[in-house]
């Protein structure tokens, strides 16, 4: 049977191939916090907190007001800021997905420390952090989507610019090649990196070693929760 701490790992960002090795699947926050004028804050207390487990991340602004927290699980965060006579800064609902480079800017108002601003934005739709390129498969489509010998990996050929080279017939929770059979961005075919939660799933010849079943996917997770990545 499987385990819960199993189900966790693919419902909340299980799969992430990759074409190159060592692939980071965590995600970054970087920005830099500015007053009205524009000018650069330093020393600001920066915490990142992601909702589904409450795990805080922290750090505090440079000299010239930039910021970086790293190796953010896959998630929708709660971000604050603050510093002595400014506003606290508060954003709700911030998502970062796998293996992507978040920018935000965070703007502090003048102010005593226990008033607070509330922002909430719509995610920017161009991505100028980072080269990387991905779309994310959500559990939901995992429940509704015929997939070939139930696992969950073949979802990986959905994505754009993933071509299946393998024998569908061949796709079955057993097989180490049919699953992983796809090609990336025209690059070779099973020359990807498959990673559970960060942890390598390839084999010496580039096949998934593990295949979960689908029944191992929670599909009942919020949509801010990511299944697949494919880079």
């Amino acid at each position: 049977m499987l385990g819960s701490k199993l189900i966790r790992v693919f419902s909340a960002a299980a799969l992430v191939s990759a074409l190159a090795f060592a692939q980071e699947y965590r995600g970054t926050i970087t920005g830099r916090v500015l007053d009205a004028q524009q000018a650069a804050i330093p020393g600001v207390k920066i915490i990142v907190t992601l909702g589904s487990t409450g795990a805080r991340s922290e750090t505090t602004s440079g000299s010239d007001g930039s910021y970086t927290i790293p190796f953010l699980t896959p998630g929708t965060y709660k971000i604050s800021a603050e510093a002595q006579g400014f506003k606290r800064y508060q954003r709700d609902n911030f998502s970062v997905g796998s293996g992507e480079r978040e920018t935000m800017d965070i703007s502090l108002e003048i102010g005593q420390v226990n008033e607070s601003v509330n922002v909430t934005a719509e995610a920017s739709l161009l991505e100028t952090a980072t080269a990387s390129a991905g779309q994310v498969i959500s559990g939901r489509s995992v429940a509704n989507l015929p997939m070939n010998g139930r696992v969950a990996l073949v979802l990986a050929q959905t994505s754009i610019g993933v071509i299946s080279t393998s024998d569908p017939k061949f796709s079955r929770p057993f097989d180490n090649a049919g699953p992983s059979g796809f090609s990336m961005g025209g690059a070779p075919a099973q020359s990807n990196e498959i990673l559970i939660d960060g942890s390598p799933d390839t084999t010496n010849n580039l096949r998934v070693a593990f295949n979960p079943p689908v029944d191992a996917v929670d599909p009942t997770l919020p949509q801010s929760y990511y299944l697949l990545k494919v880079y």
